[in-house]
């Protein structure tokens, strides 16, 4: 279970934690340190130029692939400490995160189930178009200094993204062992991230919650009884 926020990925390890009455499965939360989000949205609001942007972009996708490492060498840990049959284990991504998990899925077949919690793909897109307010304000600065259209801006962060992009990893995924859930409204993600990634990973069982980004984090809460909690932890247990 890998979050960059902590509420609901640490909700979520707790209620499968206690969940789980059978003692059949092991819970483990990945717990990002501080500044080691690829995409911080503070940092984003903070953009003014391209080559700014550059350098933003450039730490994003080392720590992309800094976050896949750490998720591989922890199974390596399973496999060599714990004796965690391979088999047998799941990946659970949220937001950011999810993004990572996508990845990691699609290079380390040790992993043989995941979860993808409100991500998407065209990560350019997401800076280019995304409708969260830090991220209007660190476009629009830019925006204002280049001359670009968000068009032309898009064209301009694609290539900057393309090694860490997870629609070119997606196909690499068996679609069967993959829950995509999304938001209809999400700020952060335009719709053809989301349906992108979607159609990428080859079309997986897919749930879309008719609310914004932050508002669909409530369905891991106990404000939706756990909803998500529980359908990602059937999918689990009919997958694993």
């Amino acid at each position: 279970i890998y979050g960059k926020h902590e509420y609901p990925a640490k909700m979520f390890a707790s209620y499968a934690s206690w969940l789980n009455s059978e003692a059949d499965f092991d819970v483990f939360y990945i717990k990002e340190r501080p500044h080691d989000d690829p995409l911080d949205i503070d940092l984003l609001a903070n953009v003014d130029t391209e080559n700014g942007m550059v350098t933003l972009v450039q730490g994003a996708v080392k720590k992309f692939k800094a976050s896949v490492i750490g998720v591989r060498r922890i199974i390596d840990w399973l496999a060599d400490e714990r004796g965690v049959a391979m088999p047998k284990i799941g990946v659970v991504g949220f937001s950011t995160s999810s993004i990572a998990a996508v990845l990691a899925i699609s290079v380390d077949k040790r992993i043989s189930a995941a979860a993808i919690l409100f991500g998407g793909g065209n990560l350019h897109e997401m800076v280019a178009f995304g409708e969260e307010s830090k991220i209007k304000i660190g476009r629009k600065r830019v925006l204002s200094r280049s001359g670009k259209t968000k068009e032309k801006y898009a064209e301009f962060l694609e290539p900057l993204f393309a090694e860490v992009e997870p629609l070119a990893y997606a196909p690499c995924a068996d679609p069967s062992r993959v829950l995509f859930v999304d938001s209809e409204f999400d700020e952060f993600i335009p719709k053809t991230g989301r349906d992108g990634l979607w159609q990428a990973l080859r079309t997986p069982e897919r749930i879309t919650f008719r609310h914004g980004h932050k508002m669909s984090f409530l369905s891991l809460t106990p404000a939706w009884l756990f909803y998500l909690d529980k359908r990602t932890l059937e999918f689990f247990r009919e997958k694993l």
